[in-house]
């Protein structure tokens, strides 16, 4: 409505008419953007829109063309589910699960998201969602791997690293070009049920005896080292644009909008302070 009502008046008014609407700019799979910066990774940058490009990638696209490939390939060895497989895989079916890669989603996550679109989008087509949801998450997982080489490479270090930290009873940080000091320290929790007058409270604390959760140590390093990074790169970027003059922002994690005139200025800042972050922090340091 908001738009349609812009375009009224600007078809009204002709060029002086004064826009309000925010114009947004999305990352393109911002989380494997970082990691595939972090990685210096040609193929995966170039996927998703870090590298410059003719004409804008597709990495959805792409792991869905390769996911098609090895589907294909077992299809013509005869097996049934690959063969009804064959006709429906498409960008839409690799997207989240393409998309949660670097946020930690496990095997076990993607067929879980895999089972709930099916059931949404082609009721009936198997006889049971989970077996073919089953079926596809590993050559789903090895179709997202072979096209962001280094995130793969980069989460599986890192998590590597959070557990053999996590053995040692020991949490990390580590700091944002922002200059935010990130800690990652889960702790294991006791849980204890307290009865009120207005109903009954979870209380969690830390051991008595301190403890690294393990599972969380290594589950949340991935997700949180990116969103620091995506913290960064907002807070950087909105320092800069206020410094040439800007003083309307709306933004969501990597969705960056400023009134149309501002445009061009914030494209160009945006790309900047992302060069920035991933010249100031590097997997090394």
């Amino acid at each position: 409505l908001a738009a349609t009502q812009e375009w009224a008046g600007y078809v009204k008014e002709g060029p002086g008419y004064v826009s309000h609407l925010p114009v947004a700019m999305d990352g393109t799979c911002n989380g494997l953007q970082h990691l595939s910066a972090l990685g210096r990774d040609p193929e995966g940058g170039a996927w998703t829109n870090v590298v410059p490009s003719a004409a804008p990638m597709d990495v959805y696209q792409e792991v869905a063309n390769r996911l098609r490939t090895r589907v294909e390939r077992l299809a013509a060895k005869g097996d049934p589910i690959a063969k009804e497989f064959v006709e429906i895989i498409q960008r839409d079916v690799v997207k989240r699960a393409t998309m949660t890669t670097p946020y930690g989603i496990t095997r076990k996550g993607i067929r879980k998201q895999l089972t709930a679109y099916l059931r949404e989008k082609h009721a009936g087509r198997f006889e049971d969602e989970k077996e073919a949801a089953k079926f596809l998450t590993k050559p789903l997982a090895k179709s997202i791997a072979q096209v962001v080489v280094k995130a793969a490479e980069i989460s599986a270090w890192l998590r590597q690293v959070a557990e053999a930290l996590a053995e040692e009873k020991r949490g990390f940080s580590w700091k944002v070009p922002s200059g935010f000091r990130v800690p990652h320290e889960y702790l294991a929790e006791e849980k204890k049920r307290v009865e009120t007058v207005t109903g009954s409270l979870l209380i969690r604390k830390p051991k008595a005896r301190r403890e690294i959760n393990h599972v969380k140590q290594s589950n949340a390093v991935v997700p949180n080292l990116i969103h620091s990074l995506d913290a960064a790169h907002m807070m950087l970027t909105v320092r800069e644009l206020h410094a040439k003059g800007l003083r309307d922002f709306a933004m969501v994690h990597d969705g960056y909008a400023v009134h149309a005139c501002d445009v061009d200025i914030m494209n160009a800042v945006l790309r900047e302070q992302f060069v920035r972050v991933h010249t100031e922090f590097t997997l090394e340091k």
